[in-house]
């Protein structure tokens, strides 16, 4: 079964009546109960057609417990507040509950298809889906709230009952302030099919084309990925990692920090606020010769002078020439670097030349000036968040290559320079290069990581510059994965088409494939901690599945139904609650979500 990609123009190109012929014969090779499904969604019925498919038959089967009964309709995500306390929702309106030993039908008093689901606790649950339908559990009864929107809505978070964010068709995104829901300027188009944050002023959204948008607390604004996959799910850890999952094998890794506690030990990363996003910032000029790849934005403040960009430069990103986004960001660049250099807390003092060294995490200072020749190696000594930062008295100069190794990443290396900062032709460099004045990258030189200078010119000559917040991570390309979770720890768990689950370690980043036992879709994952772990999903053959990981296997468990279409789910502490996926999402043939 070939993927179809989710692009903004594609969503949009799809009209129901021209794909109703292409639906049907790609139905024709899937169960019975699914075409029901999928025509219900394109032909717009609703009422009396949904109650039929709600009363479809469901699937039953045995395991080494015993008997079991799996839902008739495919499961998308989980969530619980504790592990007796989860709830399961889908098509039709209809919602599950699990309380520890068995599954149970919950009266929802309506028939849209239900999607995403979150609460601050199981006494506190919303769930969202299809025409702008937003649902609100109180401990005893759902009742309908009024979104103001007819679009579709994909994913919902929280930091608590009266700060509630939602996201869905067409960039929309919505906040609860404990009062009413208002509409937030996302300042984008892209289908948004997930929400995640750390805090209420820490807070992402994932969706099509690679987008991923971040709320400081303030505004919302885009983030420089480097993919144009379709993201369907995000997760982080409480400190530092974050991980947006998609198409094609996708896994987004990254190690941006904003709003995070520091690590245990070592040096906290330098916060470069409104300038992550950029590659190159200057503050006169920014030119270039010959070709270039820069991966981020472009900025120069308070000049506005950027020449040398032709079509032989490809830009990821956006060129902000004067403008008060690239004043906002040199703003953000005064405070970054004056961080960097007023450290002082364990420093190592360096000699003027670092050949052949080796370095672990740390704050090191070179006087005067410092020159990187015959390679410089960071080694992170598996520790995935360490960070290095290097003060530099007047001029720093790179002939040779920097290498990371050890877990060691380009985004948790930081340079202070208190002059300017010269990569020699050839040069491979890591890190943020912060300089006071000026910063030149001569012929064919690479930078991983970011040029910015506070009161000079950059200077470009045929280099690539790749910098990202958000890297990716080496995965099966023909798996779509639908769903990621990770314990406190940074344990993680991500799930996909044919029953694929991968497992990554706290300490490295390597995914290990675990045996599901299935072949199905699964859609979404969510626990409580690396022994208690639900996954549910899809069978290709009809009929859904949840799944259960007791930290050694994974087994299948009832879902005590006989007719409902379960699609996400949500769970705190040790309770889940279970939601459904647009059918046209289950299938990456068929034509996806208006």
């Amino acid at each position: 079964m070939q993927r179809r990609d989710l692009t903004a123009s594609a969503l949009k190109a799809q009209a129901y009546p021209v794909e109703k012929s292409k639906l049907s014969r790609s139905l024709a090779r899937v169960a019975s109960p699914l075409t029901g499904l999928c025509l219900l969604l394109l032909s717009g019925c609703g009422g009396d057609s949904a109650a039929k498919i709600v009363s479809s038959s469901s699937l039953a089967g045995t395991t080494a417990a015993g008997t079991f009964q799996e839902s008739a309709f495919p499961l998308i995500g989980v969530w619980g507040s504790s592990g007796n306390d989860v709830f399961a929702v889908g098509v039709a309106g209809s919602i599950l509950h699990y309380n520890g030993s068995v599954w149970s039908s919950m009266s929802s008093g309506t028939t849209s298809w239900l999607r995403g689901l979150w609460g601050s606790s199981g006494n506190d649950v919303f769930a969202v889906g299809t025409d702008g339908a937003i649902l609100h559990y109180n401990g005893l009864a759902w009742s309908t709230m009024n979104s103001g929107t007819t679009r579709w809505l994909r994913g919902v978070w929280g930091t608590s009952g009266s700060d509630v964010f939602v996201v869905g068709q067409g960039g929309t995104i919505l906040h609860w302030n404990g009062d009413a829901w208002s509409t937030m300027i996302s300042g984008t188009s892209a289908y948004l099919l997930e929400v995640w944050g750390r805090s209420g002023s820490d807070v992402f959204a994932v969706g099509s084309e690679g987008t991923i948008l971040h709320y400081d607390g303030n505004a919302w604004s885009p983030m420089v990925t480097g993919s144009k996959e379709v993201l369907l799910d995000v997760w982080g850890s409480t400190y530092g990692d974050m991980y947006a999952v998609g198409y094609a094998g996708t896994i987004l890794h990254s190690k941006i920090r904003t709003g995070a506690s520091p690590p245990p030990t070592g040096q906290l990363p330098v916060d470069l606020g409104s300038a992550t996003n950029f590659a190159v910032l200057g503050a006169s000029t920014v030119t270039n010769a010959g070709y270039a790849f820069i991966n981020g934005d472009i900025g120069v403040w308070p000049g506005s002078g950027v020449t040398g960009f032709s079509s032989l430069v490809k830009v990821n990103g956006t060129i902000h020439a004067g403008d008060a986004a690239a004043q906002e960001a040199q703003a953000s660049l005064t405070a970054a670097y004056n961080d960097a250099a007023g450290r002082t807390s364990g420093v190592v003092a360096l000699p003027d030349s670092l050949t052949g060294r080796t370095l672990g995490p740390g704050l090191y200072r070179a006087t005067d000036t410092l020159a990187i020749a015959k390679g410089l190696t960071l080694n992170a000594g598996g520790d995935p968040n360490a960070v290095f930062i290097f003060q530099v008295g007047t001029l720093l100069t790179a002939s040779d290559q920097i290498i990371l190794v050890n877990g060691a990443e380009a985004p948790n290396v930081f340079w202070q320079v208190g002059g300017s900062a010269v990569l020699e032709p050839g040069s491979e460099f890591k890190g943020t290069v912060m300089a006071a004045d000026s910063i030149t990258i001569r012929t064919s030189a690479t930078l991983d990581g970011r040029a910015l200078a506070l009161n000079g010119a950059i200077t470009l000559d045929n280099n690539t510059i790749t910098w990202s917040p958000w890297s990716a991570m080496n995965t099966d390309k023909s798996k779509t994965l639908l769903g990621v979770w990770g314990t406190p720890g940074n344990e993680v768990f991500t799930v996909g088409y044919g029953g694929t689950i991968w497992y990554k370690a706290n300490a490295d980043n390597y995914w290990a494939p675990m045996n599901s036992g299935t072949d199905a879709y699964l859609l979404g994952v969510w626990g409580t901690s690396r022994s208690n772990v639900f996954a549910v999903g899809w069978r290709v053959e009809g009929g859904g599945t949840i799944l259960h990981y007791d930290g050694s296997a994974w087994s299948k468990m009832a879902s005590g139904t006989t007719g409902n279409l379960l699609s996400g789910a949500w769970g705190r502490s040790s309770a889940v609650r279970v939601t459904s996926p647009m059918a046209r999402s289950l299938v990456p043939e068929l034509p996806q979500e208006p």
